[in-house]
């Protein structure tokens, strides 16, 4: 959201198959934060600054396994 409207918004199949729907939440969570990090580079490139573009930005989920999965350390070690 930016000045109270949304600024992206997208609806499509999903590319790759899923195995669960924590699986197809994860992903669109991930295809999400991608778009969201684009966005904001955009916005700072364009000089657009205010008090709260410094951070960081709200994604919300209602997936439960997602949440854990993304949480958890050892699905994001190197």
């Amino acid at each position: 959201m930016l000045n109270n409207g949304a600024i992206a918004w997208k609806s499509r199949r999903q590319p790759t198959v899923a195995l669960s729907t924590m699986e197809s939440e994860y992903m669109a969570l991930t295809d999400a934060t991608k778009e969201l990090k684009w966005v904001r580079t955009l916005l700072a490139e364009l000089g657009y600054s205010n008090s709260k573009s410094d951070e960081p930005t709200d994604l919300f989920s209602d997936n439960q396994g997602a949440i854990a999965l993304a949480k958890n350390p050892v699905s994001h070690s190197l």
